[in-house]
């Protein structure tokens, strides 16, 4: 299982934006849980899930908190930051993302 980030716009899915693994996706996955509890969104590591530029300015404020706070126990910290980067960038663009699980 993996979830590949892509911009909205890229129908065809050619351009890869940014990547978990499935690793990657248990050390993350305390994050989108908290972000489920307040939006109903849920992140499908195994469907599509999108994410308009308000989920994911929740989502960089969540990985915020769990940065600050330690609110998330037992997780790749760098790998966090990366993914906040990544997500802060595209809220700023407005972007929105399709996240595709496999």
């Amino acid at each position: 299982m993996a979830l590949d980030f892509y911009d909205v716009t890229d129908c065809d899915r050619e351009k890869k934006l940014f990547s978990l693994l499935q690793k990657d996706y248990l050390q993350v996955s305390q994050i989108f849980e908290m972000f489920e509890q307040r939006t109903g969104v849920f992140v499908d590591p195994y469907g599509t899930t999108r994410l308009y530029s308000n989920n994911i300015g929740l989502l960089v404020e969540l990985i915020g908190r769990c940065l600050s706070e330690e609110v998330c126990k037992n997780v790749d910290f760098e790998l966090i930051k990366r993914l906040q980067m990544f997500l802060s960038n595209a809220f700023q663009k407005g972007h929105t993302l399709i996240i595709e699980g496999d």
